[in-house]
């Protein structure tokens, strides 16, 4: 049978722990020896299988594997590598590698191998003492643990073997790692909410050390990271901690080789997250600089990005303002608040800087005062998804002004502004045709748009009078709800006819009903959130479809409605009393059918009026 060439890196990672602070030591000063820097002493054996001896050398002329100079990783600790580049047989070599721990007091060993290969392992064979660990596996990894007897002067060997196999893939560096855990170096790191005093489970924490080289780094979702301190140096080190939605903190130890526990006291901070995504596109951004400055009264901060993300930790809560910008796209600005525990996630929209114009708003109210710090929400329509994107989110200064970006002309917008948190003016999509807007609002009003304090939903629900539909958008961040429902029915005189409905589950979204644009059709539409399967209100929104009725089509309307009723009228001729019950009819029916605006309640008490002349006049 034919041997095939292995192909595979792998990894021998040993870990022990001794109950007793057993310390391992070498046997022998005729091989390659190292003290690691925890006080424990490795022997290292390499087999040359040829001549079935050890030896301590580089690769040699005949092109069989003897054993490379042992150097050490970033950690400190000794390692053997199996470099195939040293091969220089076209044969390859076979290899017999032999770790030997040798206990200087007796004690119960924990130990703990990690094998990392990557190709073919069908003639490896990894075993220790007799028994066998990995033995012709086509794996791609194996380790494990086992706990280890052992008396004083007892030594434990862990050979690794090729059985054979000739190893001549030139492309392949191969490793056996060695480390040592003492039972007594362990640093371990907890968080703890400084306001609620609730652990903190999910954070990140790294470890440098006196010359700020990284030494570890790490995260948890268990609430407690271990640093592993075996053998280095008694320094001073730095452990910093980091936690979405909480302050950076950071604190500088004198390692003194025994186990500690550090616990971190953080205030929550506020935090956002923005996503840059191409206007036209929908796509998010990657592979260019953006970058986006942050700011408020307070303190200001500059991040940039290639991947599109940005996760900017602020110190304080309240308003700020972002800036942002890269090569080919628009400078844009966006307004938001935020308070201390908060976690926004924004997502930023970026214009190309083509047929881009510069526009100015002004704000005022009812009596054109200014109105200094009104939020206004510029949209811009996307056509590849059918919704409106925020472009930019303002807030006016001292004049009432805002000042954003837009094309003229050929895209289609739509407005919205906030006063006091309320949202006091939504405009219908327009397109854009000049580079001065004004602005005027009703203080005091409010559309459909808002916080359910029952529900804690924020939402928005209008009439899209471009699509003729409704669109309901919910964010349920807090699960409060277990789903969402919009019902959309035609009011009739006979009474409500559902039209549609829709249901949805997830945490945010928008849901949208279309309905037919006829004449005189009157529609509404109410969502609800689910609750313990009970439907709770949150808004509803209704539209009337008369549009179609044109001037000329009421001008027309009204000579027949004077024709008709000077006609029913005449009947007053014949007997006074009927005239009088029947010349309000067609009045009454032109209303119905929406051809005059009187109202048809106003209608009827005309009719009835003329009714109870007729019974006057008849006595």
């Amino acid at each position: 049978m034919t041997k095939k060439p292995l192909i595979f890196i792998f990894v021998f990672l040993v870990l022990i722990s001794n109950v007793a602070a057993q310390t391992l030591i070498y046997n022998s000063t005729e091989e390659w020896e190292t003290n690691d820097p925890d006080n424990e002493e490795w022997l290292y054996k390499c087999y040359e299988k040829a001549t079935q001896t050890y030896y301590l050398m580089t690769w040699d002329a005949t092109g069989y594997y003897n054993c490379d100079n042992v150097p050490t990783d970033q950690t400190g600790y000794p390692r053997i590598t199996f470099d195939t580049n040293q091969i220089t047989s076209s044969a390859g070599a076979t290899f017999n590698a032999v770790i030997e721990f040798k206990a200087q007091t007796a004690g119960n060993y924990n130990i703990t191998y990690d094998l990392v290969s990557q190709g073919t392992t069908d003639n490896l064979i990894l075993n220790y003492t007799g028994t066998i660990l990995l033995n012709d596996s086509s794996i791609g990894s194996i380790n494990g643990s086992f706990n280890k007897s052992l008396v004083n002067g007892e030594s434990l060997y862990f050979h690794l073997d090729s059985r054979g196999a000739n190893f001549n893939d030139k492309n392949t560096k191969n490793e056996i790692l060695i480390y040592s855990f003492g039972g007594d170096n362990i640093i371990t790191i907890s968080a703890v909410n400084a306001e609620t005093s609730n652990g903190i489970n999910i954070f990140n924490s790294s470890i440098y050390y006196e010359d700020d080289t990284l030494l570890y780094y790490n995260n948890t979702l268990t609430g407690n990271i271990l640093f592993n301190m075996s053998g280095k140096p008694l320094e001073n080190y730095t452990i910093f901690f980091y936690a979405s939605g909480f302050e950076t903190k950071n604190i500088t130890i004198e390692y003194e080789a025994i186990s500690s526990n550090y616990e971190f006291l953080v205030n929550p901070s506020p935090t956002i997250n923005l996503s840059f995504y191409d206007e036209t596109t929908t796509n998010i951004i990657s592979g260019i600089n953006i970058t986006a400055e942050f700011w408020n009264d307070q303190e200001g901060y500059k991040s940039i990005t290639q991947t599109g993300n940005i996760e900017q930790l602020l110190g304080t809560a309240g308003n700020y303002n972002i800036k942002f910008y890269a090569n080919g796209y628009a400078t844009k600005f966006y307004f938001f608040d935020i308070d201390t525990n908060d976690y926004k996630n924004i997502n930023l929209y970026m214009s190309n800087n083509s047929g881009i114009t510069n526009i100015t708003a002004t704000i005022k109210d009812q009596n054109l005062n200014e109105l200094e710090g009104a939020v206004f929400i510029v949209e811009k329509y996307n056509i590849n998804t059918g919704e409106y994107l925020i472009s930019e989110r303002l807030a006016a200064d001292f004049e009432g002004k805002v000042r954003f970006k837009a094309i003229i002309y050929d895209e289609y917008y739509r407005f919205k502004i906030y006063f006091n948190n309320i949202l006091s003016f939504q405009s219908i999509p327009t397109t854009i045709k000049s580079e001065e807007i004004n602005f005027i609002i009703t203080l005091g009003n409010s559309i459909a748009q808002g916080f359910n304090d029952i529900l804690n939903i924020d939402y928005s629900h209008y009439f899209d009078n471009i699509n003729d539909r409704f669109v309901f958008t919910y964010s349920n961040l807090q699960g409060t709800v277990t789903g969402i429902n919009v019902y959309t029915n035609r009011i009739t005189s006979h009474g409500d006819v559902l039209y549609n409905s829709s249901s949805q589950t997830a945490a945010s979204g928008t849901i949208y009903q279309s309905v037919a644009n006829i004449s005189g059709y009157y529609y509404e539409s109410c969502a609800y959130g689910i609750t313990s399967n009970t439907e709770e209100l949150i808004s509803c929104e209704g539209v009337r479809f008369n549009e179609e009725i044109t001037e000329n089509a009421k001008t027309l309307a009204l000579f027949w409605l004077f024709f008709i009723t000077v006609l029913f009228a005449m009947g007053a001729l014949y007997n006074i009393s009927v005239g009088l019950v029947i010349t309000p009819i067609p009045f009454l029916i032109f209303e119905f059918i929406g051809f005059t605006s009187i109202g048809l309640p106003y209608a009827m008490g005309v009719q009835v009026l003329f009714i109870v002349i007729a019974l006057v006049v008849n006595k």
